[in-house]
């Protein structure tokens, strides 16, 4: 393996001429810190103030203790890893990072948290104004609770007498729907029976307009008339005196057989 490393240099002296190797040397504890106060102390606001010290010293640990976990991956895996003073400065700039991340959320926290305790603060002072105000309106509040049970009962014995009502209304209603079926019943058959009569009457009238004077002379001196004339005469009775009226039946016997009920008689 050796003579073909050299032979490969002495084929290509580059390899040894223009290379560089960089060597790694582990930081010494004193450097370690110093680098860590000099980073800390280019942050104006982190504040550390008597914990700055202990925050140094923990990246010194935390270094040394990585330095010590590569030499032990190195024994065990043969392995090379190397903590470069790069990755040094890399812990000091995350942490950085990460402690004004941890302030801001920090600091929205306390903000959410005063802002919180402020509402609860006066939601305590409007409670306890609350409760002074029910202590003095306690007995308005007992005075309209009695008034209010007393209506109750009052609403509640109204409506029992209006059920009451309500039972006796709906007889009456059945007993109106039944008066009125009848009565629609009566004016039908009554608007039916008119029906019939208009005509008659109308025929009647038209009858009664053809009739002069003079026939009423010759009736008069009729002694015995007709069927048809003592018809007429009935009519003309109920027409001036009413269908119920009261006539007095001829008293001799021959106007009985030609008027029995004394219509003519009553219109002379």
């Amino acid at each position: 393996m050796g003579e073909i490393f050299q032979t490969r240099l002495r084929m290509f002296p580059s390899l040894v001429n223009c290379c560089t190797i960089d060597w790694f040397t582990n930081w010494p504890s004193e450097a370690l810190v110093n680098v860590a106060r000099g980073s800390i102390a280019e942050e104006v606001e982190m504040n550390l103030n008597e914990d700055e010290e202990g925050v140094i010293e923990m990246f010194k640990v935390i270094h040394q203790s990585v330095e010590e976990k590569v030499e032990k991956f190195y024994d065990e895996m043969r392995r090379r890893a190397y903590v470069t003073p790069t990755s040094y400065l890399e812990l000091l700039v995350t942490y950085k990072k990460v402690l004004r991340t941890q302030r801001d959320h920090v600091s929205k926290s306390k903000r959410r948290l005063e802002r919180g305790l402020k509402v609860l603060a006066m939601a305590a002072t409007q409670v306890a104004e609350l409760q002074e105000e029910l202590k003095v309106k306690q007995p308005a509040l007992v005075t309209k609770q009695e008034e209010i049970e007393v209506k109750k009962a009052q609403i509640a014995k109204d409506t029992e007498d209006a059920d009451k009502i309500k039972a006796v209304v709906e007889v009456d209603k059945e007993v109106a729907s039944k008066d009125a079926a009848e009565v629609k019943a009566v004016k039908d058959h009554a608007d039916g029976e008119l029906g019939k009569a208009l005509p008659m009457l109308d025929a009647a009238i038209k009858k009664v307009d053809q009739i002069e004077a003079k026939d009423f002379y010759e009736l008069k001196q009729m002694g015995a008339p007709s069927p048809p004339v003592v018809a007429c005469f009935k009519i003309i009775v109920y027409f001036f005196n009413g269908y119920n009226v009261k006539v007095q039946k001829p008293r001799e016997e021959k106007k009985l057989q030609y008027d029995p009920e004394g219509f003519f008689e009553k219109a002379k």
